[in-house]
């Protein structure tokens, strides 16, 4: 690693499996990578959204990579993709410093039910902790509808239900097990999804990053990321945008007051109803970096001024632009690819 006399250099890594470790802290990193494919392909996106002086780790050697289970010590700061308990420990075995939130603050932020600090409205949904007491709602309350486990991610553990389901307790009592509470939202008619990138930093200071367009499909899984512009990406929809990060920024201020810091990722919508629409200004609080980061970070270190649109889709459809992530490492082939494409 070369760098400046007397500087120690930033060391990223991409511990997508984040939710994984929020609910299985005593697993070890290794554990944690390999547990799922998409945590060793994804453990490179820091090749997209790095300062050209960084550096990052990975399992295998791509992209310039430094080797993770090397025996060599490091020395530098180490900047993850979310905090991580596995993470602290790594780093203070290698000489790194790395620093994160308490973790049950951590851990609280990132549940979906979190956001009820802040929405007040039922118009938004409710939260459940009784299973009658969801299936009661679920009965009366018009379809479609969605219900949504508290640590679920990129849209799922989720059920969409389109209209009242046969053998609707046994359905109920398979998606729940037990796992409260469980958030009940009515199946908006939505025009438009957005988010807001953040950081707060060690010290307090908080930055908004930027904000991205969304594209999901159906089931609310993630497609794609869209920067640039915020006059061309969000057009006559941009007020509602504004008005989510006036709203977000409490948050954020919010949470300083409490001890968080580091990168958050919030979504929001805008809504039809009655031929009127509306925002939805916080739909989750992602406690991490996200896809719209990268999209940020890469469209400004690469395309500056540019529309970027980054999407990570299954590998099978055809693409004109190369996959920016390894398609296979060691014995594991990755069934989706990374893109993006500039307008």
């Amino acid at each position: 690693m070369n760098k400046k006399p007397g500087s120690f250099p930033t060391i990223h890594f991409a511990n997508i499996f984040f939710e994984e470790e929020l609910k299985s802290p005593q697993k070890s990193l290794k554990e944690l990578l390999y547990s799922h494919p998409i945590y060793l392909q994804l453990q490179y996106l820091p090749s997209l959204y790095k300062k050209k002086e960084d550096f990052f780790l990975a399992s295998s050697p791509f992209f310039g990579s430094l080797p993770l289970f090397s025996d060599k010590p490091l020395k530098g700061k180490l900047e993850s993709w979310a905090p991580s308990l596995a993470l602290k420990e790594y780093a203070s075995k290698k000489g790194l410093s790395y620093e994160i939130p308490p973790w049950d603050l951590v851990k609280k932020v990132h549940r979906k039910d979190f956001r009820y600090d802040y929405l007040f409205e039922k118009e938004f949904g409710e939260l459940f902790w009784d299973f009658d007491k969801l299936l009661h709602w679920v009965k009366k309350s018009p379809f479609p509808k969605v219900l949504k486990k508290t640590l679920s991610k990129a849209g799922r553990g989720h059920l969409v239900l389109l209209s009242l389901p046969k053998k609707l307790e046994e359905k109920l009592k398979v998606f729940c097990q037990n796992d409260f509470p469980i958030l009940a939202e009515p199946w908006f008619k939505r025009v438009l999804d957005f988010s807001s990138q953040w950081e707060i930093s060690p010290k307090g200071e908080i930055q908004l990053l930027g904000t991205t367009l969304l594209k999901n499909n159906q089931q609310g899984v993630y497609l794609s990321s869209q920067v640039g512009e915020e006059k061309k990406l969000f057009g006559s929809f941009l007020p509602f945008v504004k008005k989510h990060l006036l709203f977000v920024e409490n948050v954020c201020k919010d949470l300083r007051k409490k001890g968080f810091f580091g990168n958050l990722g919030i979504d929001a919508f805008v809504y039809e109803k009655e031929n009127q629409f509306f925002l939805h200004p916080l739909v989750e609080i992602n406690a991490r970096k996200t896809m719209g980061y990268v999209a940020l970070q890469f469209q400004q270190h690469s395309f500056p001024g540019k529309t970027l649109r980054l999407s990570y889709l299954p590998s099978r459809q055809k693409i004109t632009s190369k996959n920016l992530l390894p398609e296979k490492i060691e014995t594991t082939t990755f069934p989706r690819a990374l893109h993006y494409q500039i307008h």
